[in-house]
C-alpha cells in the first residue's frame, strides 16, 4: 500500500474486526474513513434488525461512503466484512477472512484479505493477502 492513509484505516480495520471476533466470534460490516484533516473516524450503519442482513449492511455502508466521498468529507476509506479467500490459489483451499476494501481519493484501491480459523480457545490468522480493488466509493471503478 502506497499512501500512509490506507495503511492506518488497514491496521485500525483489522484489528477491530479480530477483537470482535475474540469477543463475539463474529462481526457485521463496518467502515472507517480519514478526513482532509487526516482524523480516522470508525463508522457504521445500524440495523433495528436482531440478525441483520450483512450484504445488505454491505451495501448500506457502501452508499454511505460513498455519499461522504461525492460531499468531500474523507479522502480515504475502508469498507470491513467477513468474507472467504482462496489462500493457495485454488478454490478448494478457500478458508474464511476478515476483507478489508480499501481506496483513497488519488484512485487507489486494494482489498486485503486476513484469513482465520476458529480453534480451541479462539482464532487462528494466517498471512494477509493483498488483490487490487475495484474502486467502487470514489468512482474509478
Amino acid at each position: 500500500m502506497a499512501h500512509p492513509d490506507l495503511d492506518r484505516l488497514l491496521d485500525f480495520s483489522l484489528r477491530f474486526a479480530q477483537d470482535l471476533l475474540k469477543r463475539r466470534g463474529a462481526f457485521f460490516p463496518f467502515a472507517a474513513t480519514v478526513g482532509a484533516t487526516g482524523e480516522l473516524k470508525p463508522l457504521a450503519v445500524h440495523s433495528d434488525e436482531e440478525r441483520p442482513d450483512p450484504k445488505k449492511l454491505l451495501d448500506e455502508t457502501t452508499e454511505v461512503l460513498k455519499g461522504l466521498a461525492r460531499s468531500g468529507k474523507v479522502t480515504a476509506t475502508a469498507l470491513c466484512y467477513d468474507s472467504t479467500v482462496a489462500v493457495k490459489g485454488t478454490a478448494k483451499s478457500k478458508q474464511d477472512a476478515i476483507a478489508v476494501a480499501l481506496e483513497h481519493a488519488s484512485g487507489e484501491a486494494a482489498v486485503v484479505y486476513l484469513p482465520y480459523r476458529k480453534i480451541k480457545g479462539g482464532f487462528s490468522y494466517g498471512e494477509t493477502i493483498g488483490v487490487k480493488g475495484e474502486g467502487k466509493v470514489f468512482g474509478q471503478g
